[in-house]
Order: structure tokens, then sequence, then C-alpha cells
């Protein structure tokens, strides 16, 4: 029986305008990793772009630093799991926007299957994701920072610090400081805009935020 991997993220969003920043969107995921990002996260960011959400994602998830001096690190979804978190670690150091590194995620939630495996995948995936960005992505740079043994592992160690330890249960979604549902997750967009608005001095409203605003139910995304 061949086994097939998925990884998991942990992902930090900040969302901001001019005059105030916001607290992080902490988001824990494993399997449901590809249908938050490919459903959720990247038509919300799509929607709203940079002027409202400073994205920042912390990719560790639910593996675990078992031992600093000899470097081992165990993951939920096996050694694959592991290394892929490890690639994409990478691209986030090597291209650090997320018009750069969101193609190239997205392009690996589309082709990465799911599952278990201590099988790592192949370079060549993360290769052709690279090269299928719409900014051409230099793949030779991700690889070499992959490779670094050094630098791979000082990457792991950020991330696994970046990580909160209090979630509970997969996925977690914070933003603002506040706990978004697993029910609301498809009214992300929803919610960042009351965020964006609400905590802002009033200048903050947007054409597509109001919008939306006005469209939805009433009691909808009510945390905010």
């Amino acid at each position: 029986h061949t086994h097939t991997h998925t990884h998991t993220h942990t992902l930090a969003l900040c969302f901001f305008h001019s005059k105030n920043k916001y607290s992080p969107l902490f988001f824990f995921s494993s399997i449901d990793s590809k249908h938050f990002i490919l459903n959720n996260l990247l038509p919300t960011y799509n929607l709203l772009g940079s002027d409202i959400i400073d994205l920042q994602l912390s990719i560790f998830g639910n593996a675990s630093i078992l031992n600093y001096q000899t470097q081992e690190i165990t993951c939920q979804h096996g050694k694959a799991e592991c290394d892929a978190n490890s690639y994409e670690q990478c691209l986030l150091y090597s291209y650090p926007h997320p018009f750069q590194y969101l193609p190239m995620m997205q392009c690996l939630y589309q082709n990465l299957p799911m599952g278990y495996s201590d099988d790592l995948m192949h370079a060549n995936v993360f290769e052709e994701c690279a090269a299928a960005s719409s900014h051409s992505l230099d793949f030779e740079t991700i690889a070499s920072c992959h490779d670094d043994t050094i630098k791979s592992w000082l990457l792991q160690v950020y991330h696994s610090d970046q990580t909160p330890g209090e979630h509970t249960f997969i996925p977690w979604v914070e933003v603002n400081g506040k706990r978004v549902v697993n029910e609301e997750l498809d009214l992300l967009d929803v919610i960042v805009c009351k965020a964006f608005i609400g905590d802002g001095d009033g200048n903050g409203v947007i054409d597509v935020c109001s919008d939306l605003l006005g469209g939805q139910e009433e009691g909808v995304a009510s945390i905010f």
C-alpha cells in the first residue's frame, strides 16, 4: 500500500490599515488546510489585498521538536510533511511578500496528494510549482535554503516558536485576537472587513468592505 502525504500549516495573519495594526490571526490545520487556503484564504486575500491584509505565515502546524541537539522533528503526517514544511518555510524566507509566494502555495495545495507518508515528495513537484508561479520564482534559491542544514533547521525552530501552544483543535482561527469558529470560516472576508473598519477611525471604509457588510445577514460574524 502506497501512502501519500499532506502538510500541516500554522498561518499567522495580521490585518492593518494606515493608522492601526491588528493582532495576529492564527490558523492551524492539517487536512483542512487545503480547503481553507484554496477556498477561504486565497479568495479573501485576492479580494481585499495588501491594503487591508498584512499576511504573515508561520508554517509548523502540529509538528513537534523532540530534540534540539539532534534536530529531531516529528510531524503529524510523517517525514514528508516535515520536508514539505521546510520547502515552504524557505519559500517564505526567500520570497516574503504574499504576491510572490501565494501563487506557488496555491499550486502546491492543488497538486500535492493527501495522506500520511515517510517517503519524501520529489523536488520536481516544488520546482514545477515555482516555475508555474506568475512571478517566476527561482527554485534554486528555495532549494539551496532547503538543503542548507543550518538555515533549514533555524527556520524550523523559528516557525515552531511562532506557533502558539494554546490551540486545542484544528483548524483554529483568530482575527484581531478573537477566535473565529469553524462554521464562520467561509465568511473570512466579512470578518476581516468588520475588524478593519471596526478598529479604525471611521475613515477605513472601502467599497469592497461596504459591499460585503451591506450584503451580510443579520448576526453573521457577530464576534465583531
